[in-house]
């Protein structure tokens, strides 16, 4: 079974346009990007601009770790600094007391997937992403589709992985990063012709596209 890292996946998509459609591009910094790469911002959303610093935000987290309190957002930018500081566990603590008071906030359930999936449990991140991923569809946010997708691919989960790629490919046709990122679930599951009809559509829309042109190179050698 074709295997691909969590971080490579994200590679592949580096070399998108700038100018997606606003179904995928990223709203406001909220969610944290599984890899913490922030290289393309209208394939996922990254902790950037609008938020706390770790530095910034290490001092109330020190004073509100243990403290219950009904705030969602603060609850979220504390869990956030947490991530960012490598404190995975209490991070956790922080996300799920959001989702106790919040149980539908997007949010808080892709950031709790995304953080579950860095530590590697796969299956406990789409035990969150994937309820994220049907609410993301009726809010239009793209961020909990695209980590469901990806974290299914991770996990060999290939029609799944399609499933949620190929929607957000719907919304989006002339994204070429994320017809790469579908032709590399289609390769998973063996269905390299499909596979290769999306990097051809990719490269109508992006003729230079690095990584469409190099996998369609791997494709054609298979032939």
């Amino acid at each position: 079974m074709l295997r691909f890292p969590l971080f490579l996946l994200l590679l592949l998509t580096t070399g998108c346009q700038s100018s997606s459609s606003p179904e995928t591009t990223a709203s406001p910094a909220r969610t944290v990007s599984f890899t913490g790469d922030a290289s393309c911002a209208s394939c996922h959303e990254s902790e950037t601009a609008g938020s706390a610093s770790p530095a910034d935000a290490i001092e109330p987290v020190r004073l509100a770790v243990g403290v219950d309190t009904t705030d969602v957002e603060r609850l979220l930018t504390i869990a956030r600094a947490l991530q960012e500081t490598g404190d995975f566990a209490e991070a956790e603590k922080f996300y799920l007391k959001a989702l106790e008071k919040e149980p539908r906030n997007v949010d808080a359930m892709t950031n709790l997937g995304t953080l579950r999936a860095r530590l590697g449990d796969l299956e406990g991140a789409l035990e969150v992403l994937r309820p994220a991923a049907l609410l993301g569809r009726e809010s239009g946010n793209p961020s909990p589709i695209l980590n469901t997708g990806l974290v299914a691919m991770e996990s060999g989960l290939w029609d799944e992985a399609i499933q949620m790629l190929g929607f957000l490919v719907g919304r989006n046709p002339d994204h070429t990063g994320m017809r790469v990122l579908l032709a590399r679930a289609m390769i998973g599951k063996g269905d390299f012709i499909s596979a290769l009809a999306q990097v051809n559509a990719g490269l109508k829309a992006n003729p230079e596209h690095e990584a469409a042109l190099l996998l369609k190179a791997e494709l054609e050698a298979r032939r």
